[in-house]
């Protein structure tokens, strides 16, 4: 992945980020009663993690980090190189668990927990690409 390609993946994330931020004022009702507000918020937050986590895939490969197990181990790894802090790995980890429920688990998927993880932690992927862009140059 060149750095026009990961510059294109930051902006699709910001651009999702930015419709995400739509639901934060709204009620709770408002959008777990709209099914096509329910189906937007799952896919844009899931779309958003896999792109954090490709961009962590990449950075571990160009970097020849440790392989990892799992997509909450490429937030791990990112961690223990000093690449994001401890914090946002253990944020980031909650995301990806949260991805792998909506991608496997649809009907156990609780959208209430997903709009909370939304409204109380969507500036994670904002701090994500922070400390992404001061570690690669692009």
């Amino acid at each position: 992945m060149n750095n026009s390609k990961l510059a294109e993946i930051i902006e699709r994330i910001k651009t999702h980020i930015s419709i995400l931020q739509r639901y934060i004022n709204l009620q709770e009702e408002e959008i777990l009663n709209d099914i096509d507000k329910v189906g937007s918020m799952r896919y844009y937050l899931e779309v958003i993690i896999e792109d954090c986590i490709n961009i962590g895939n990449h950075i571990i490969s160009e970097k020849r980090f440790r392989v990892p197990k799992s997509y909450k181990d490429v937030f791990q790894i990112l961690f223990e190189n000093s690449i994001i802090s401890e914090d946002l790995s253990l944020k980031l980890k909650e995301a990806a668990g949260l991805r792998n429920i909506i991608v496997h688990l649809y009907w156990k998927v609780d959208d209430k927990k997903i709009l909370n993880f939304i409204k109380n932690n969507l500036n994670i992927f904002e701090n994500f690409i922070n400390y992404i862009l001061k570690s690669i140059k692009i």
